[in-house]
Formats: C-alpha cells, sequence, structure tokens
C-alpha cells in the first residue's frame, strides 16, 4: 500500500518489470498474498470492498464485501 496526499493505494512490482497501481481508490484494510501460488492478491478496502488481483495482469475484481469485520485470513 502507497499513501501520498493522504490517499491510498495498491501497488505491486512483477519480477522483471515496474510497479503497477493496481487500485486507487477507498482505503486499504488489508493485503493478503494468495500462500499457495503467491500470484493472487487479496484486497480489503475499509468500507468492506473485497477484491482480487492476479498475475500477471493484477486487473482488480470486486468479490463481494466483508463488512463489518476488521479480519482477513486465506482458507486453500
Amino acid at each position: 500500500e502507497v499513501i501520498e496526499n493522504q490517499q491510498g493505494r495498491v501497488e505491486v512490482k512483477v519480477p522483471d518489470g515496474n510497479w503497477q497501481t493496481i487500485l486507487e481508490e477507498g482505503t486499504v484494510e488489508q493485503l493478503i498474498w494468495d500462500p499457495i501460488s503467491g500470484e493472487t492478491l487479496l484486497i480489503v478496502l475499509r468500507d468492506g470492498s473485497l477484491y482480487t488481483a492476479s498475475y500477471p495482469d493484477f486487473t482488480p475484481r470486486l468479490m463481494g464485501n466483508v463488512s463489518g469485520t476488521n479480519q482477513a485470513i486465506w482458507l486453500p
């Protein structure tokens, strides 16, 4: 997570590539990498929005809402 001018965004760096912004909206609450493949990032925003973004393009996909909780875990 990068915070600039009190605004957060999510960035990743792919192997042999540049830093890439994958999500610019909302305040990040949790970031969790898939511990099995290491290719998928789960992003939970403070408003409860749950996104996934996967290698190689890291296009964020809204998966649902987990509002009312302040923890997130990965269960394979």
